[in-house]
């Protein structure tokens, strides 16, 4: 080497010019030269290696030296490429393939063509040299490094033009930026380096000559250099071509797809398969080297560097497969690993691709677009150009993008409402195709009409749901795609043949709140339009949605609309008649399928009815009134219905008390809820009683009211809607709604027409006026009957001719204002006035005329009213027995208040017609001479002790009378109050505490106590009668009578029982006046020998009778009243 280095060096600058040294290799000189160089010219070529002999070592040289500039390498490779040109003749002359042979291998190195198959099996027979096939090699290798050349200097070109293009649109874009901007005053910002100055994506020359072509043209559509990829596959179509699928599906979804169209596969019409890709002209031919047969030859395979690719693929999965887990694993995750092993190495596609194939990736490409780049035209424009090139399978998803894109962009959101607007945000833009695509054709129409509104649906239907559902879904159900099978997404109950179900399921779900959305679209399909332009054309089918739509709506303010409705449908020909027995089951039947979808039996409370109105759902009525109304004959007499509820819905909502249409289906055949309307019309219609019927300003209004109801009714022969109530039913009611609002005179007119028969019966009306003054009398805050509820109450009750229940209740209502107007009586226990309410629900009035007695001042000496109070509040004017009960009772009342008052002498007065009360009513055992009967005692050792054994009572006696008939009932309504005190223990008081009184009268007294009281009283009783007894004795006697002794004694008693005889008559007649005013019954007992002790006479008003012989009798009672005296007390004394 060292001398090499010398002749090196001896040549200088003359190096290739001087001869070389005697005794040296030329080749090794120039070889070493050749080594040496730091740059390869085109002047070193020709110089130094042109001369080198050694052919294998040239070869070699200018398959790896790499020169700095384009020109230079072509000259190195062209020189290898004309060292290999006799490779080829040396192959056919030394395997004596023959003259044929050639020229079938230049043919088909020139065409493109295969070899035939003669030539095929005789160059693949040849056996080749080694130094055959390291030149064969060394001409494939220069061919490619010499194309790679020509494509690197065409992409490097195509490149910076498209650079500078982009560069010109962003300078015209970007505003200039001033040269004093102040929010940059020190000029910190610095401008963006120009894209022309960055680095190439197509690199160097040698890192593109071995580059692998498919790779590089992937990075190309990352970037978005299309040119490139054009490039690429016109050039090196072999080797990019299986990569075309995933190299175009890498360019960014971005990107428009007008400018890559032509990259994207197409389907070949004639051949239907994949369209190679179309070259404009061939930029150079075939070698001979290339051929395939030689290529197996030489490399072992036709296409090695795909083996090659293949192998490292392999590897590739191999690794992704250990990096998760290994085998087991792997056979769980075989998806993403194929899916990572695709991102280093695509997997090459087999040439011409399946039509699937092809479709599938059109499909992913666009849902690619949409996902990633939101931009569905770009998406549509795909789908569009690959249908235009016959690319099978794509009309779902092209469907799809078409309505989507309607949806989008035809549907303007700055007309509609706010809340549609923000609804159309929500759904629509956030939508992806994706999604779409999964959507069933009921989710699509909901999507279509989902920001829709009143002034809009019709619009919307005709330009997005009627294309879809006329055009699009019968296309696929043709396809017999089972993602689009017949019926899917529709509720149960509707054609699922007709792809108009759908229409009309959107449309019945949004009928309870949106009435008039149908209403807009039955308008749009009236049957005076063409049929094209109808959006319901089939009039059955618009007949059933608008009944299942009106019947299924729940707003109660919908009238305007539900007649426009109506005015909308078809008529049909009444074919047939409707046999009402017929009709009531097919009613039957209608509610059972509405009200009662799953099946069972159609019968529930009321308390069911509000909950089972709250579930109607239209879509459920629309199969029940395809099978109420099948025929044309049969649905118009639906709608004739239909017609008959609007107007009766339309009149309730005009006196406030609205229904839905479906309240008059559900209750067809509900008298009870009939009637229940019928009460709220008559009652509420006007106002109410609480505002007195304010909103009528007249009787007309009234008047009409009644109409109304009778034309519910349906006349006179009734089947309306209020049909199954009676005639007598509605005038009841009504008049009761008169009545609460004070019309009397209003109801008197009705009650009593001129010329006609009164519309109730007597019992009716007279039972009507008194609920209905009982109505007012217990909302009454106030007593007084000349104002407010009361006053109403009182003449409500004039209305009707007056009978003795009216009475009873007037004398009721006259009570009522005399305790809380006169005396303003206050609940017991309380300072607060009694209600009348209160006075109503007392179950014993008489507690309350006792309350009054025993709690005002006074109240008891205006007897008179006290007893008439009594009378009207138990009602017992016209009940003789009740009213004498009713007297006895008030008269101890008087009495209990006058000895509560220490009014004596009053006490005494009353106690005497007390006597005779019980008299006449018999409530004790009188003798047939009419004195109380003797109760005699068994002797005893104690005058004050009784032997309880001994039975003290007599037989058959009455038992002891209470004041108050009902103490329990008394205690129950007027807690606290005490007890009232029986007839004996009044007696017994008023004989005990009126001392110094008239003794005759007392004892009268104690003795009436005596024949009253209970067995264990007795002794007690007759103790004080016989001390009060032995008290008059020995009173002082008069000084007329000169007797002593017990003459003087009993002379001195018939005195006195005689002077006070005519004068007990007397006042009793005084006392007892009032009363007869009062219907006390005028009967009275005889008089018996006690009688004749206690110094009572029979009154002469209390036995008129025996009036006029009351005097002629008086001289003849002195010896015998002397003569059972002495007897009596003479049988007392022994007794005891």
């Amino acid at each position: 080497m060292s001398k090499l280095d010398a002749n090196e060096r001896a040549l200088g600058p003359q190096q290739g010019h001087a001869p070389s040294p005697p005794g040296l290799d030329t080749n090794a000189i120039l070889k070493y030269q050749w080594k040496q160089l730091n740059h390869i010219t085109t002047d070193a070529i020709a110089t130094i290696l042109k001369k080198v002999t050694d052919k294998e070592w040239v070869l070699d040289q200018c398959v790896a030296s790499v020169a700095d500039d384009h020109d230079t390498i072509r000259v190195l490779l062209e020189h290898g490429l004309q060292l290999t040109e006799t490779v080829m003749d040396d192959i056919i002359a030394r395997c004596e393939l023959g003259t044929q042979t050639k020229i079938d291998w230049i043919r088909a190195a020139s065409s493109g063509e295969p070899l035939g198959h003669q030539s095929s099996q005789a160059l693949l027979a040849a056996k080749l040299s080694e130094l055959e096939i390291l030149a064969c090699k060394y001409r494939w290798y220069l061919l490619k490094y010499l194309n790679r050349l020509a494509t690197h200097h065409e992409l490097a070109t195509a490149e910076k033009d498209a650079r500078a293009k982009v560069e010109a649109k962003v300078a015209r874009i970007q505003k200039p930026k001033s040269s004093h901007d102040p929010f940059d005053p020190l000029r910190i910002e610095q401008e963006p380096e120009p894209v022309s100055n960055l680095p190439l994506i197509t690199g160097t020359y040698h890192s593109f000559r071995d580059m692998d072509l498919a790779g590089q043209a992937c990075v190309f559509a990352e970037d978005g250099f299309v040119e490139g990829i054009r490039i690429l596959f016109t050039r090196h179509n072999r080797e990019t071509w299986p990569w075309r699928l995933a190299i175009v599906g890498r360019i960014p979804e971005t990107c428009p797809t007008e400018t890559y169209k032509d990259l994207l596969p197409q389907i070949n019409p004639s051949t239907r398969s994949e369209k190679e890709w179309a070259l404009d002209n061939t930029w150079r031919d075939m070698d001979w080297v290339e051929v395939a047969e030689l290529r197996t030859l030489v490399f072992g395979s036709p296409d090695h560097e795909m083996d090659s690719y293949m192998e490292q693929l392999a590897l590739t999965i191999e690794e992704r497969r250990a990096a998760h887990g290994g085998d087991e694993a792997a056979v769980l995750d075989m998806v993403t690993i194929q899916k990572e092993a695709e991102e280093l190495l695509p997997s090459p596609e087999a040439f011409p691709a399946p039509v699937e194939r092809l479709s599938q990736w059109y499909t992913n490409r666009a849902l690619a677009i949409d996902r990633d780049a939101g931009q569905m035209i770009e998406a549509r424009r795909l789908i569009q150009w690959g249908t235009n090139h016959h690319i099978p399978y794509l009309e779902t998803i092209s469907e799809d993008l078409e309505i989507l894109c309607k949806i989008l962009y035809e549907i303007k959101p700055e007309s509609r409402t706010p809340e549609s607007r923000a609804l159309w945000s929500s759904t629509v833009l956030d939508l992806s195709l994706q999604q779409f695509s999964q959507m069933n054709p009921m989710e699509v129409v909901r999507l279509c009409l989902a920001t829709t509104d009143r002034l809009t649906i019709v619009q919307d239907i005709r330009q997005l749901v009627l294309p879809y559902l006329t055009v699009i879904v019968p296309r696929r159900w043709q396809r017999n795609n089972q993602a689009f099978a017949p019926g899917l997404g529709l509720p149960p109950g509707l054609d699922p043949n007709n792809s108009m179900s759908y229409l009309y399921a959107y449309l019945l779900s949004q009928s309870p709140e949106h009435l008039s959305w149908v209403g807009a679209v039955v308008e749009a399909s009236k049957p005076v339009f063409e049929f094209e332009e109808r959006i319901l054309s089939n009039d059955m089918d618009l007949s059933w949605l608008t009944l299942s739509c009106m019947y299924g709506c729940r707003r109660v303010n919908e009238w305007k609309v539900m007649s426009d409705m109506i005015v909308c449908l078809p008529m049909f020909d009444q074919t047939e008649d409707v046999d009402e027995a017929v009709d009531k089951v097919r009613r039957a039947e209608l509610r059972k399928d509405i009200f009662l979808p799953g099946g069972g039996d159609f019968t529930f409370s009321a308390n069911d009815r509000p909950r089972i109105s709250q579930q109607i759902d239209p879509i459920n009525m629309y199969p029940a009134f395809v099978k109420y109304a099948p025929t044309p004959g049969l649905m118009q007499h639906a709608l004739d219905t239909l017609e008959q509820h609007l107007t009766a819905a339309e009149t309730l909502a005009r006196y406030d008390l609205p229904v839905p249409l479906s309240w008059f289906l559900e209750n067809s055949d509900s008298e009870a809820s009939q009637q229940q309307m019928i009460t709220k019309m008559a009652r509420l219609a006007s106002g109410g009683p609480e505002k007195m019927g304010e909103r009528f300003e007249s009787d007309d209004e009234w008047m009409l009211l009644l109409e109304d109801l009778i034309r519910l009714r349906g006349g006179e022969r009734g089947g309306g809607v209020l049909g199954l109530a009676s005639e007598q039913d509605i005038y009841r009611e009504y008049l009761a709604g008169v009545l609460s609002c004070g019309k009397f005179g209003l109801a008197k007119a009705i009650l009593f027409p001129p010329g006609l028969l009164p519309p109730l019966r007597l019992a009716t009306a007279e039972k009507l006026v008194i609920d209905s003054s009982n109505e007012m009398y217990n909302n009454a805050t106030s007593g007084n009957r000349h104002q407010g509820l009361m006053k109403m109450a009182y003449e409500c009750l004039q209305v009707l001719p007056e009978t003795t229940n009216i009475r009873r209740e007037m004398d009721l209502i006259e009570a009522t204002h005399f305790m809380m107007s006169t005396y303003n009586l206050t609940a017991p226990n309380s300072n607060t006035t009694i209600l009348p309410l209160q006075i109503r629900s007392t179950e014993n009035k008489l507690a309350l005329v006792r309350h009054l007695i025993m709690t005002k001042e006074n109240a008891y000496r205006d007897h008179a009213a006290m007893m008439e109070l009594a009378i009207k509040l138990t009602g017992s004017v016209q009940k003789k027995s009740a009213k004498q009960q009713v007297e006895t009772q008030v008269v101890g009342m008087l009495i209990e208040a006058s000895l509560q008052e220490k009014n004596y002498v009053f006490a005494i007065q009353q106690s005497e017609r007390l006597m005779d009360l019980l008299r006449v009513t018999g409530a004790l055992d009188l003798s047939p001479d009419g004195s109380p009967k003797m109760r005699r005692l068994p002797k005893s050792n104690s005058f004050n002790a009784a032997d309880p054994s001994s039975s003290l009572s007599l037989q058959n006696s009455k038992p002891a009378l209470s004041v108050l008939t009902a103490p329990g009932t008394l205690n129950q309504q007027w807690n606290g109050q005490p007890e009232p005190a029986k007839p004996w223990e009044l007696f017994l008081r008023v004989g005990s505490e009126s001392a110094g009184r008239d003794y005759s009268k007392r004892l009268s007294a104690i003795g009436f106590a005596l024949a009253s009281c209970p067995a264990d009283k007795i002794e007690s009783v007759l103790e004080l009668w016989r001390s009060l007894e032995m008290e008059s004795v020995h009173a002082p006697v008069p000084e007329a009578d000169p007797r002593r002794g017990v003459a003087g004694f009993m002379s001195t008693m018939m005195d006195r029982t005689g002077s006070t005889a005519s004068s007990h008559s007397n006042h009793m007649g005084g006392a007892h006046g009032q009363g007869q005013g009062h219907g006390v019954m005028d009967r009275t007992g005889g008089q018996g020998p006690l009688a004749d002790i206690i110094g009572r006479s029979r009154s002469p008003i209390l036995d008129p009778r025996r009036e006029n012989t009351m005097g002629s009798e008086h001289s003849q009672e002195g010896g015998r009243r002397r003569d059972k005296l002495k007897s009596l007390v003479g049988s007392i004394w022994n007794a005891s």
